[in-house]
């Protein structure tokens, strides 16, 4: 995509050493020492009290490895703030996804209760900062918000944003209907349900937003 040449650019060692030595070879090398530590750590201190320290600096240099590429890179420091937000609160709700379906298969329905409780006063906060580091971000890329309707790069993020908001419905019955009747019959089985629906949205969301920002692009100024 940045070549233009197709799959003929896979062979060209000049973009490649093109790209590595400029912004995008920073944010990747900065993005794989963190994703490497996670792995370290999760391999060699799982059980030691360096894990936990090691896993949030990780995570940092993942976080941070994005604002040196990509639609925010040129924006002022509150946009990539704005940025660092928006990937943190969603990395916070998508990454609970997984560890919650698993709990549901294994856990006593008071246990499941309480951390689903927990899981929903917690989530309104991330999720809150979510939605509004979200706008910031679309008004900064975008400036006047008609152009979510008038350019591809903007109805790809309609699309997105429709799947977020069939997330938060998802979330909000999940917190307000299944989890206050637990302890009825197959209430587990149908939370465990909605939870993989929304493993699967979340995909998609993610899936989306790659696509609009490597093939759809920024269309606008």
């Amino acid at each position: 995509m940045f070549s233009g040449q197709g799959f003929a650019s896979f062979y060209d060692w000049e973009l490649y050493a093109m790209l590595l030595s400029g912004k995008p070879g920073l944010s990747w090398g900065i993005a794989l020492g963190g994703f490497g530590s996670c792995l370290f750590a999760v391999i060699i201190y799982w059980r030691s009290q360096f894990c936990t320290p090691l896993l949030l600096l990780s995570v940092a240099a993942i976080l941070v490895s994005f604002t040196f590429t990509g639609h925010m890179v040129s924006t002022p420091w509150y946009g990539k703030l704005a940025l660092l937000l928006h990937l943190l609160t969603i990395s916070l709700w998508m990454g609970s996804l997984l560890p919650l379906w698993q709990l549901t298969r294994i856990a006593e329905t008071k246990t499941l209760a309480s951390v689903m409780d927990n899981f929903g006063k917690l989530a309104m906060v991330f999720v809150g900062v979510l939605l509004v580091m979200g706008v910031v971000m679309l008004q900064m890329l975008l400036g006047d918000l008609r152009l979510l309707w008038q350019t591809a790069y903007g109805q790809t993020l309609l699309i997105k944003l429709t799947l977020v908001t069939l997330l938060l419905g998802l979330g909000a019955s999940n917190k307000l209907l299944l989890v206050p009747q637990l302890a009825k019959p197959n209430a587990v089985k149908r939370l465990r349900a909605v939870i993989g629906i929304e493993i699967f949205t979340g995909m998609l969301v993610l899936g989306i937003t790659a696509w609009a920002t490597v093939v759809v692009g920024l269309e606008v100024g």
